[in-house]
């Protein structure tokens, strides 16, 4: 006979047995082991101040220690995602360019090892793969060319083992219930340093190391105004879908979601515009909207027309987007010319960095800022990779796009969230080389939770023998 100690996977030594007594009436005995009162009591889990949380306890990742000092390490690293530093002390080794977030992740997997850990889910083959495609970058960048260039030794290379990292811890604490604290850190981590950055833009010059390429765009705290365009595009979507759950403040969700809307507004980034619309198109269709909701939609919609035109944002936009320099034909010359070089590799790929090289023999890219990359991520990965490269990106764009729309069912507005940013980076991925951008990859890390563990929950009660007796139906 089972005992609820039995019930909660747990052997606590104790045994119900029933016997007729002499009167022909059902008797129970119950028999306690001498092994059992070490056990009775005893917490299910045993966790250490820095371990990863468990999905026994996961609104306290790391035990008694109120959340742990890796699981904080990590979460401000998301803070400081949005955060990168031109240091000139720097030049030639990050490309100038330190993200602080990247150090602190590191120092949070120091202090937790066991955040890089196996993970059973389709998402977590993107991660692992990534290197082993670019190691097949790297091999024929030495047969077509004899040599690896130290930017895609250094940069493309080793920098993707950092995004391997953010997406497989994120996924280990999301599976723990913190994937909405986690998309709350990081949407507000966007909010704050797109004040602070809109304030050294428009108002006092205090931080000597941002500059922007087109100073009447914003681009935050990052070097890449569209890059940027397309984070504060999923921080919107992120915002609509899931802004209840993240903040429960109505001001405060206005407010974040105000803040994020703006910067997009300001980037300029038709590439983030259009990735945004399509990421509100199809999560439109996949969703049962009532008449009610789209007449709200488009309330909302006209609301900031007025505005945009009350406030002179809008023409003042139109007439920046008219005096723009003429990027789109430098744009095609570029895609034309890797176009060319792949077609001279016959169709075997020229190699990771290679394309990055053979702009350096045509300009001199050190005072160009190092923008001669092919801005649209399918076509990079296959001149350089062919299609090892493109088969790649199309597990990365439809793998989350499966997974997200079966999560509707344990976690409808956190799958919603998902796949409307991730339709956001894919779309912008046409425009820049989105493989690198950060939150793409905590996106796909957040996408691998399973039923019961996007939420946190609290953990089930110690078995005691008290508690196994008043489970058990003696009667």
């Amino acid at each position: 006979m089972n005992t609820g100690c039995e019930k909660a996977g747990v052997e606590c030594g104790v045994r119900i047995v029933g016997k007729p007594d002499v009167h022909g009436t059902s008797r129970t005995n119950v028999t306690v082991t001498g092994e059992s009162y070490a056990r009775i009591g005893r917490p299910m889990v045993a966790q250490s101040a820095l371990s990863v949380p468990t999905r026994a306890t996961p609104s306290r990742p790391s035990g008694s220690n109120g959340s742990g000092i890796a699981f904080r390490l990590y979460l401000l690293a998301v803070f400081l995602m949005p955060l990168q530093l031109e240091l000139a002390q720097f030049r030639g080794v990050v490309e100038s360019r330190l993200p602080p977030g990247d150090l602190v992740l590191a120092a949070a997997i120091v202090l937790a090892p066991t955040s890089l850990r196996l993970i059973r889910h389709p998402l977590f083959l993107l991660p692992v793969f990534l290197p082993v495609v670019l190691a097949f970058g790297m091999l024929l960048a030495i047969v077509q060319r004899g040599y690896v260039t130290p930017h895609a030794l250094r940069v493309k290379f080793l920098g993707a083992l950092i995004l391997v990292a953010w997406c497989i811890v994120t996924a280990a604490y999301a599976r723990a219930g913190q994937a909405t604290r986690i998309l709350r850190v990081w949407v507000l981590g966007m909010a704050v340093w797109a004040v602070v950055a809109y304030i050294d833009w428009r108002v006092v010059d205090f931080i000597p190391f941002l500059t922007f390429d087109e100073p009447t765009r914003f681009g935050g705290m990052q070097f890449d105004v569209n890059n940027a365009g397309a984070a504060y595009g999923v921080a919107v979507i992120v915002l609509w879908r899931m802004g209840g759950e993240l903040f429960r403040s109505t001001l405060a969700r206005t407010i974040a979601l105000a803040i994020c809307a703006a910067a997009l507004a300001l980037t300029l980034s038709r590439g983030s515009y259009v990735a945004v619309a399509a990421a509100v198109f199809v999560l439109l269709a996949v969703t049962r909207s009532t008449s009610k909701d789209l007449a709200r939609y488009a309330g909302f919609v006209l609301a900031v027309l007025v505005v945009g035109l009350a406030t002179g944002f809008l023409g003042q936009a139109l007439q920046d987007f008219a005096n723009r320099p003429d990027t789109v034909s430098e744009r095609e010359d570029l895609t034309t010319e890797a176009l060319n070089s792949f077609a001279k590799s016959d169709g075997l790929g020229i190699g990771l960095g290679s394309q990055l090289a053979d702009t350096h023999a045509r300009l001199d890219v050190s005072q160009q800022g190092g923008g001669q990359l092919v801005h649209n991520t399918a076509v990079w990965l296959l001149v350089e990779m062919s299609v090892v490269g493109l088969a790649y990106l199309a597990a990365m764009a439809v793998l989350p796009i499966q997974v997200t729309l079966r999560m509707r069912a344990f976690d409808r507005e956190l799958a919603l969230a998902l796949l409307g940013s991730h339709i956001v980076m894919l779309v912008a991925s046409l425009g820049i080389e989105a493989l690198y951008q950060r939150q793409w990859w905590m996106i796909i890390g957040l996408a691998m939770v399973r039923p019961g563990e996007s939420r946190p929950t609290e953990a089930p009660p110690a078995p005691t023998l008290t508690r196994a007796l008043d489970d058990h139906d003696l009667s």
